[in-house]
């Protein structure tokens, strides 16, 4: 049974995890300085609020996507010695996969 996230993003924002690049062949290279400046970020989506995926938003993300999305966007968040991201949908530039 998954274990139930202990945060609830609000409208438009998500929750999110921020997971290391995979090294496999294939997929999305990133220059090295491109990953070193914070200009993008890879996470994982754990929750959504309930505005996302409205028609009022032309984005749609879902539980379980990995995303890039704009480094130094979102408020970080620690709870339970987890570490968690809050950030706008709108900060998210793509979706993995």
């Amino acid at each position: 049974m998954p274990k139930k996230n202990p945060i609830r993003p609000l409208g438009f924002r998500v929750l999110l995890k921020e997971v290391e690049a995979e090294s496999e062949s294939g997929g999305i290279l990133l220059p090295d300085d491109a990953k070193d400046s914070g200009d993008l970020l890879r996470a994982e989506v754990l929750a959504v609020g309930d505005a996302v995926g409205s028609e009022d938003e032309k984005i749609k993300i879902s539980v379980g996507d990995k995303v890039f999305l704009r480094g130094f966007s979102g408020d970080k968040v620690k709870l339970n010695g987890d570490e968690f991201l809050i950030a706008k949908s709108t900060d998210i530039v793509a979706v993995i996969g």
